[in-house]
């Protein structure tokens, strides 16, 4: 594969790869993210989560999940993005819980 265009962001930890496909010649569109320090970040705010504190103190206002803008793209792809009963079932999977910064427990 030859590289067409790479770019490093330092602040999101992002990177950016346009190749072409040796089989076929089309470009691949490839974007990593390094997650650690959002998911580090989002079991602390979740384990200090108090939903109590957070019906007082945000007027119904109450972030759920810190998303990597890697995630967003694919969930923008998958349609899910813009659905907020899909995003919060999506939310809801064992494999996506270090997403959340509200403990689990949502504020009906």
């Amino acid at each position: 594969m030859s590289t067409l265009y790479d770019r490093h962001d330092p602040v999101r930890r992002k990177r950016t790869v346009v190749s072409l496909d040796s089989e076929t010649g089309l470009p691949i569109i490839r974007t990593v993210q390094d997650t650690s320090q959002v998911i580090e970040a989002n079991k602390r705010a979740s384990a200090d989560f108090d939903p109590y504190v957070a019906r007082q103190a945000h007027a119904g206002m109450v972030r759920v999940a810190r998303i990597p803008a890697v995630v967003v793209m694919q969930l923008r792809e998958a349609g899910i993005w813009r659905d907020p009963k899909a995003l919060d079932r999506w939310l809801d999977q064992p494999e996506n819980r270090h997403f959340r910064t509200d403990g689990g427990r949502r504020l009906s």
